[in-house]
């Protein structure tokens, strides 16, 4: 299975073609199949349906009737609520949870947004420079594509700052389902899923209901929920990799 190369933090992409277990003393339930897998010691996740591409890699974003904004070339400049720096978060917010019930800024990233008012109108400016209609996003854990459109086109025609973070919250609660955890390289990436997903339970406020809807794509992350930004990839100015810690 093929993954996307590391590549620099940077905040600016350049015009070019884009394409568009078992753990110890636990058990496996799968919940589309009502079942429970035994090995010999910890639980292990349930499962619910979704789908899943073939392959790792960038792949073919879902068609609509989705906006058009002319696209000159050139550089292309992700905000800088967004943008990846190795040390220091652009905002304050953890994956787990909706944006609305814990991002906060970072002062020490963005000076400008200690404000709430100023804060909240930031969110909604483009989340690129010039605006784009579409943004993709890849991670090297997840072996599947974030496609993040305006969710009100008529208006607003480009993504917003807001429709990245709320897009990217959404996209990682979806089930995963079983063939998609057995497709994980090694035994090593299953045992670190389950944990993530045992870890994540254990956090919640009511931990049995929380595990019986089974390991989500937030899980492939293993553990890594605090947003750290995007930075630029290969693969043309509306696709950006998600950094994660």
């Amino acid at each position: 299975m093929s993954t996307f190369p590391t590549l620099p933090a940077i905040g600016i992409c350049y015009s070019q073609p884009s394409p568009y277990t078992r753990m110890p003393g636990k058990h496996v339930r799968f919940a589309e199949e009502n079942a429970f897998f035994s090995p010999p010691s910890t639980p292990s996740p349930s499962f619910t349906d979704s789908s899943l591409p073939s392959s790792r890699g960038p792949n073919t974003p879902p068609q609509g009737p989705y906006p058009y904004l002319p696209y000159a070339g050139g550089p292309v400049t992700i905000h800088a609520l967004l943008a990846f720096y190795p040390s220091v978060a652009p905002v304050i917010y953890n994956l787990a949870y909706p944006v609305t019930h814990s991002l906060r800024p970072n002062v020490l990233a963005s000076p400008s947004c200690s404000t709430t008012s100023r804060f909240e109108r930031t969110l909604n400016e483009p989340a690129t420079t010039p605006p784009l209609p579409r943004l993709t996003l890849i991670h090297p854990r997840l072996p599947w594509s974030t496609y993040i459109y305006p969710p009100n086109p008529a208006s607003c025609l480009y993504v917003t700052v807001r429709d990245v973070l709320e897009a990217l919250h959404g996209f990682l609660q979806i089930p995963v389902k079983t063939a998609e955890y057995e497709r994980l390289p090694s035994k090593a990436d299953k045992e670190a899923v389950a944990i993530a997903f045992h870890a994540r339970g254990d956090r919640s406020q009511n931990p049995e209901w929380t595990k019986s809807r089974g390991v989500n794509r937030l899980d492939f992350l293993r553990g890594q929920n605090v947003f750290m930004g995007l930075s630029c990839t290969k693969y043309g100015p509306d696709m950006w990799m998600l950094n994660v810690a």
